[in-house]
């Protein structure tokens, strides 16, 4: 309410964990939705140290699928493209910017 036009979306950054994507989809493959809900909790401490988050504003013409290298249920999965993990991070070229503000 306070922000305004903007919202954060948030990425998971595979090149930091091979395997979480395919965790993610074993876990939302589980019908039981109680046993679907405990396994992506297991899966939570993973996600939180695997993921950025990117806040968007209405006005931007960049959105999250700029950046998403593709989607498993709801979660995004960054292109590596945009992040260097042995230099800078969170990488967005600024001569051709996808735009958003960014916080990590």
């Amino acid at each position: 309410m306070l922000r305004g036009d903007e919202h954060q979306e948030h990425f998971i950054i595979s090149s930091l964990d091979k395997k979480l994507p395919d965790d993610i989809k074993d876990a939302l493959s589980i019908e039981d939705r109680w046993k679907r809900r405990y396994a992506i909790k297991r899966l939570s401490k993973r996600i939180a140290a695997n993921s950025v988050s990117v806040r968007f504003e209405k006005w931007m013409p960049s959105k999250p699928e700029d950046l998403e290298l593709s989607k498993i249920g709801y979660f995004r999965i960054l292109d590596e493209q945009f992040y260097k993990k042995d230099d800078v991070g969170l990488d967005v070229d600024l001569k051709n910017p996808p735009s958003g503000s960014i916080f990590c």
